[in-house]
């Protein structure tokens, strides 16, 4: 996930403080560590904590188990943070991004992933049990996710869309009623995605159909990148 993030508009490395919220396993900490960051990460569900701390890789790393509605932080303590695939699981959504306002220093900039609005809506159709598997308790349209953002103190900057690969094998996966769990792993039917992936290498190796693969990966994606700042 971390790979999808612009630079542009959340710069990474050179020691900034970047917070992690809802880090589960740890992946994407770990990614911010190596690229140079000060991570500071937070997660609700006491197991994924336990498991992250064991991982070498985590050394360096400030783990922190708590709900990211109350947050153990001072005010304006973060250059950025990342709320990844996270806010379609949580109610309270204004009070979640109240306190990463108040977290965040002035100027401090945040990048949500959330779940495209049209991807969700198909995946819900096709498998009953689809949101109940990944907890998801709602579906956010982009304005209504932007006036969220606006009416916490934040600026958005721009949305992009991402994971379009992703989008294609959950709708297979969605279609199939495949078993999968909150952290987004799929426990069945995986021969999907070892199908996937190598039409899309072949894909994107001739020229004329890696230019439609990028006009698709432009317009259609599972998710949302949504970049906000705190007023300076």
């Amino acid at each position: 996930m971390l790979d999808n993030i612009d630079p542009k508009f959340f710069p990474l490395g050179g020691g900034t403080k970047i917070l992690d919220i809802g880090s589960a396993l740890g992946d994407q900490s770990i990614a911010l560590k190596q690229a140079g960051c000060q991570v500071s990460a937070l997660e609700i569900d006491p197991n994924l904590v336990e498991k992250f701390k064991k991982r070498p890789e985590a050394k360096g790393i400030e783990i922190k188990l708590g709900d990211a509605r109350k947050m153990p932080y001072k005010d304006s303590f973060f250059d950025g943070a990342i709320l990844l695939e996270v806010i379609e699981h949580v109610p309270g959504t204004e009070q979640l991004l109240s306190e990463i306002r108040r977290v965040l220093k002035p100027g401090g900039m945040l990048c949500i992933a959330v779940p495209t609005s049209y991807t969700e809506k198909l995946y819900w159709r096709l498998h009953s049990k689809y949101a109940s598997n990944a907890t998801h308790f709602k579906i956010f349209s982009k304005s209504e996710l932007g006036a969220l953002i606006k009416d916490a103190g934040l600026e958005v900057k721009a949305i992009q869309n991402r994971n379009f690969v992703a989008a294609v094998s959950w709708t297979f996966h969605a279609a199939l009623r495949s078993n999968s769990d909150h952290t987004g792993a799929i426990h069945q039917h995986l021969w999907v995605d070892r199908m996937l992936d190598p039409f899309f290498r072949a894909w994107s190796k001739t020229p004329v159909a890696n230019k439609g693969l990028g006009l698709a990966k432009r317009y259609v994606g599972k998710s949302w990148y949504i970049y906000a700042q705190k007023p300076a």
